[in-house]
């Protein structure tokens, strides 16, 4: 048997050495657990921000006269795409929905266009100007219905006209009396 200076000396040594290299072990391999936990939150909880996206249809590859649109839109976080259905607004300048019908009837939830169906026919002019309703004011086609239009402004000589020119250009508010009338129309 061990005498008894044997065992304290083995139990000192244990409690000495043995001891904190076990404890040592333990507390590193849980800072090691620890660190990788936080790693693996870190990736579960990692949100990765996708940039808005917006795509143009026009008729034509000259888009300059959205050059507003596109700063405001970059101004928002939007970027610019060319292609796919992989986007969240579609800037339409002429109306989407008969040419483009195959994919917008088909939208995903975030997705948003500039237009909706039917819209026209509240926003084109010469809709505007072809329908008759008790809230729609005239609209004459001049030269063609310069006749119409002077039975019309003589008999309500205090109306203001807007005049426009085919080309959308000079558009302005006039009050016409009926003698300055005949040298404003051919």
């Amino acid at each position: 048997m061990m005498s008894m200076k044997v065992k304290t000396l083995l139990k000192v040594f244990l409690y000495s050495i043995v001891g904190p290299i076990i404890l040592y072990c333990l507390f590193f391999s849980f800072l090691r657990y620890q660190e990788d936990l936080i790693k693996a939150q870190a990736k579960k909880f990692e949100i990765k921000e996708k940039s808005l996206s917006y795509r143009i249809y026009a008729k034509g590859n000259d888009t300059g006269y959205l050059k507003h649109v596109f700063i405001v839109l970059e101004r928002l976080g939007f970027k610019r795409t060319d292609h796919g259905d992989n986007w969240d607004l579609l800037w339409a300048h002429d109306y989407p929905f008969r040419s483009l019908s195959s994919n917008l009837s088909k939208l995903n939830a975030h997705q948003r266009v500039n237009h909706f169906p039917g819209c026209g026919y509240i926003t084109n002019k010469v809709d505007l100007s072809t329908t008759e309703g008790r809230y729609m004011l005239p609209a004459f086609k001049i030269p063609e219905q310069r006749d119409e239009f002077l039975r019309y402004a003589n008999g309500y000589p205090e109306t203001m006209f807007v005049q426009k020119s085919n080309d959308h250009r000079g558009i302005s508010v006039k009050n016409m009396d009926i003698n300055s009338i005949s040298e404003c129309i051919p």
